[in-house]
Parts: C-alpha cells; structure tokens; sequence
C-alpha cells in the first residue's frame, strides 16, 4: 500500500470530476499540490493510474493518451505554480473506466468546469483549500505555456534581442572611429624612438 509520504517527489498522478461529471488526470511532476483526501486514498489513485493504458512515456505525446480514453490531463507546472491543461478529451469516457472512477473513495469534485478551467491554482483562504478558474488561452500538447504567454514572451524576446543588436552595432561603430594610435603612445617623434 502506497503511503501519502511515499508520493512526496515522485511523480504521482490523481484523479478528480467537475460540476459537469467530467473527469481529470492531475499530474504532480514530483511537487503539485496533492489534496488531503486524495492523501488519504492514493492506493485508490495509483490503482487507477494503472488501469489506463498509456504510451508516449518521456514525450508529450504521453498526454495524449489520456485524452484518448476520454480524460481531461492537468500537469503541473512549477514556474507557473498552478496545474497547466495539457490534453483534452477526444472520446467519451470508458464504461470501464467510469466505474473505476466511481469506485474511487474520497474522489475530490472540483465546483469549476475543466473545459474552461486552462488552469488550476491553489488559493488559500480556508477550510478546504478552494480550486480557482483561471481565464487563460488553449494550452498546446508541446510544454505548458500558453499560445498567449509564448507569444507575449517571444515579443519581448524580440525587443531584447533588437536592443541588443543596437548596441552592439554603435559600440562597432565607435570602436572603428578611432584613430590608429588612441592612447598617444607612439608620439610626435614615431615609432621606436624616445
């Protein structure tokens, strides 16, 4: 039996549904935040993780297949400290599956919808701790950034990197304006003589 310590950086994945009867595979990359009641029932969560046939292990095709047997998938992302979407359904959920799920004791529902929900983060503010909907763009299968926040962060990237160029090109610029001898050393009286 797998202990709530024994999730502690490891990859550990849980299983939650929304106000809609959807259900969602939550990814911790080793440091997600991990509900108490899941905590209390990670045998259960590890049982199911188990039963879903997964292929694309190491790549971002591996999210894919949870799409395929008709889950939402959620991974966490540390520089964004909240759960990214990462796939979608493309098939209705497994009878198969359904039932495990509905077997599942302590199965956290989650009160937003994981169809808007392109983000999860964890907020503070009582007993339990509350899950917030956060507004953001269609997240893509390849990392976790938003198609907004790479766009967003390629502009900037841009403009530093055209700074850059500016003043490179000024400092070349001055540099070969200079005249032969900056420094004064060779003198009035030439080279090699004092």
């Amino acid at each position: 039996m797998t202990t709530s310590r024994e999730i502690e950086c490891r990859e550990f994945d849980w299983f939650a549904f929304d106000r809609d009867g959807s259900f969602a595979l939550f990814a911790t990359a080793g440091c997600g935040v991990v509900p108490d009641s899941v905590r209390a029932s990670v045998g259960s969560h590890d049982a199911i993780s188990e039963a879903v046939e997964v292929t694309g292990w190491g790549s971002s095709a591996v999210w894919q297949s949870y799409a395929r047997v008709g889950l939402y998938a959620y991974d966490w992302s540390d520089a964004e400290g909240r759960y990214v979407r990462v796939a979608e359904p493309t098939a209705p959920l497994s009878p198969a599956l359904a039932t495990r799920l509905a077997a599942c004791p302590d199965l956290l529902e989650l009160d937003l919808r994981f169809v808007q929900a392109a983000g999860i983060e964890w907020v503070e503010g009582g007993s339990p701790i509350a899950l917030a909907e956060l507004p953001a763009p269609r997240v893509g299968g390849e990392g976790h950034k938003s198609v907004a926040g790479a766009e967003a962060s390629m502009s900037r990237l841009t403009i530093w990197f055209s700074i850059a160029l500016v003043v490179l090109a000024a400092a070349l610029v001055y540099v070969q304006s200079w005249p032969v001898d900056p420094m004064g050393l060779v003198g009035a009286a030439g080279p090699g003589r004092c």
